[in-house]
């Protein structure tokens, strides 16, 4: 399962670059699914809950995630499945996209 840090902080999955979802689905394209705008009353509720899984003993504190994958054309790609081990997406213009995405040769 890949390491997952997300750089788009609009999403409300993401708090600090840990994205808070178990797992995510991303698109024929790199683009992240499951990314959700943030409200701004949500911001402080996501806060609370990463805190508290990290804090609590039996926390593995890792961002280990599922990542559901329909990028075929990806040289990680493997059946449905990222490979990569450290997943970064970022925020662009038209949402957040994988930039770990390397098209097969």
């Amino acid at each position: 399962m890949p390491n997952l840090k997300c750089h788009d902080h609009t999403c409300d999955h993401n708090y600090c670059t840990h994205c808070t979802k178990r797992g995510i689905q991303v698109s024929n394209t790199a683009y992240c699914r499951s990314y959700e705008k943030r409200r701004e009353d949500d911001s402080k509720i996501a806060q609370w809950e990463f805190e508290f899984a990290s804090d609590m003993p039996f926390s593995l504190n890792t961002d280990e995630h599922e990542v559901f994958c329909n990028a075929d054309t990806c040289r990680h790609y493997d059946n449905m499945k990222c490979t990569v081990h450290h997943l970064r997406v970022d925020k662009k213009s038209v949402g957040p996209k994988c930039i770990n995405y390397i098209k097969k040769y």
